[in-house]
Protein backbone atom coordinates (compact mmCIF):
# COMPACT_ATOMS: atom_id res chain seq x y z
CA UNK A 1 0.00 0.00 0.00
CA UNK A 2 1.25 3.49 -0.76
CA UNK A 3 1.87 5.93 2.04
CA UNK A 4 1.50 9.70 1.99
CA UNK A 5 5.28 10.07 1.99
CA UNK A 6 5.64 8.18 -1.32
CA UNK A 7 6.32 10.25 -4.42
CA UNK A 8 4.75 8.89 -7.57
CA UNK A 9 7.25 10.84 -9.66
CA UNK A 10 9.85 8.31 -8.50
CA UNK A 11 7.90 5.39 -9.98
CA UNK A 12 7.59 4.56 -13.65
CA UNK A 13 3.82 4.82 -14.23
CA UNK A 14 3.52 1.78 -16.51
CA UNK A 15 5.44 -0.34 -14.02
CA UNK A 16 3.19 1.00 -11.25
CA UNK A 17 0.04 -0.15 -13.04
CA UNK A 18 1.58 -3.52 -13.99
CA UNK A 19 2.18 -4.13 -10.32
CA UNK A 20 -1.41 -3.26 -9.56
CA UNK A 21 -0.49 0.08 -8.06
CA UNK A 22 1.82 -1.40 -5.48
CA UNK A 23 5.50 -0.79 -4.93
CA UNK A 24 7.82 -3.78 -5.00
CA UNK A 25 7.02 -7.38 -5.78
CA UNK A 26 5.49 -8.63 -8.97
CA UNK A 27 1.97 -9.24 -10.15
CA UNK A 28 0.90 -12.76 -9.29
CA UNK A 29 0.09 -14.92 -12.29
CA UNK A 30 -2.69 -16.58 -10.28
CA UNK A 31 -4.83 -13.41 -10.10
CA UNK A 32 -7.82 -14.35 -12.30
CA UNK A 33 -9.52 -10.94 -12.10
CA UNK A 34 -6.53 -8.63 -12.15
CA UNK A 35 -5.19 -6.38 -9.43
CA UNK A 36 -7.41 -4.11 -7.39
CA UNK A 37 -6.46 -0.64 -6.13
CA UNK A 38 -7.61 1.31 -3.10
CA UNK A 39 -8.98 4.83 -3.39
CA UNK A 40 -5.70 6.27 -2.09
CA UNK A 41 -3.70 4.30 -4.68
CA UNK A 42 -5.96 5.55 -7.49
CA UNK A 43 -5.58 9.13 -6.27
CA UNK A 44 -1.78 8.75 -6.26
CA UNK A 45 -1.77 7.19 -9.72
CA UNK A 46 -3.99 9.88 -11.24
CA UNK A 47 -2.19 12.58 -9.24
CA UNK A 48 -5.35 14.02 -7.79
CA UNK A 49 -6.64 14.54 -4.27
CA UNK A 50 -8.60 11.62 -2.78
CA UNK A 51 -11.68 13.89 -2.53
CA UNK A 52 -11.61 14.13 -6.34
CA UNK A 53 -11.86 10.34 -6.56
CA UNK A 54 -14.71 10.33 -4.00
CA UNK A 55 -16.54 12.92 -6.10
CA UNK A 56 -16.08 10.89 -9.30
CA UNK A 57 -17.31 7.75 -7.50
CA UNK A 58 -20.37 9.52 -6.07
CA UNK A 59 -21.26 10.76 -9.58
CA UNK A 60 -20.64 7.26 -10.98
CA UNK A 61 -18.09 8.75 -13.39
CA UNK A 62 -15.32 6.25 -12.55
CA UNK A 63 -15.66 2.45 -12.32
CA UNK A 64 -15.53 1.30 -8.70
CA UNK A 65 -17.03 -1.18 -6.28
CA UNK A 66 -17.33 -1.43 -2.52
CA UNK A 67 -15.84 -3.98 -0.19
CA UNK A 68 -17.60 -3.32 3.08
CA UNK A 69 -17.36 0.44 3.46
CA UNK A 70 -14.21 0.81 1.34
CA UNK A 71 -14.03 1.63 -2.37
CA UNK A 72 -11.93 -0.55 -4.68
CA UNK A 73 -10.96 -0.14 -8.34
CA UNK A 74 -10.15 -2.87 -10.87
CA UNK A 75 -6.96 -1.84 -12.71
CA UNK A 76 -8.22 -3.00 -16.12
CA UNK A 77 -11.51 -1.11 -15.77
CA UNK A 78 -9.66 1.96 -14.52
CA UNK A 79 -7.33 1.93 -17.52
CA UNK A 80 -10.25 1.45 -19.93
CA UNK A 81 -12.04 4.38 -18.26
CA UNK A 82 -8.92 6.56 -18.39
CA UNK A 83 -8.32 5.84 -22.07
CA UNK A 84 -11.96 6.25 -23.09
CA UNK A 85 -12.34 9.51 -21.15
CA UNK A 86 -9.65 11.13 -23.27
CA UNK A 87 -7.31 11.48 -20.34
CA UNK A 88 -3.62 11.63 -21.19
CA UNK A 89 -1.11 9.10 -19.86
CA UNK A 90 0.89 10.41 -16.93
CA UNK A 91 4.22 11.71 -18.20
CA UNK A 92 7.36 9.79 -17.35
CA UNK A 93 10.22 11.59 -15.68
Amino acid sequence: MLHASCHMEDVDQQDFMERGGRRGGSKQASEPFGPVLTLAEVAHYLRVHPSTIYRLVSRKEIPAFKVGSDWRFDVRELEEWRLSSGAQSPSKK
